[in-house]
């Protein structure tokens, strides 16, 4: 995934749900690199196995103590396994 770089120290996280948010599971983001063509981009990325088929995420980012969420607009993202 890529963020852009608006402070140090960043906690990524991505929150993973397959029954309409009854349950989360969270998986940590690590730093990868700092994208060639915009210095202002960073490059994350994670693991999430799941046995389902339809999943949605939304991610989670803290700096310097305030924590944003990037949930599409409240419509989440989704991925559909078929």
């Amino acid at each position: 995934m890529q963020l852009e770089n608006v402070g140090n120290n960043k906690d990524v996280k991505v929150i993973y749900i397959t029954d309409n948010w009854a349950t989360t599971e969270v998986v940590s983001a690590e730093f990868s690199t700092t994208c060639e063509s915009n210095s202002n981009v960073e490059i994350w990325h994670y693991t999430y196995q799941s046995a389902e088929n339809n999943i949605q995420y939304k991610l989670t980012y803290t700096i310097n103590g305030t924590t944003y969420v990037d949930d599409n607009f409240g419509n989440y993202y989704t991925i559909a396994v078929y």
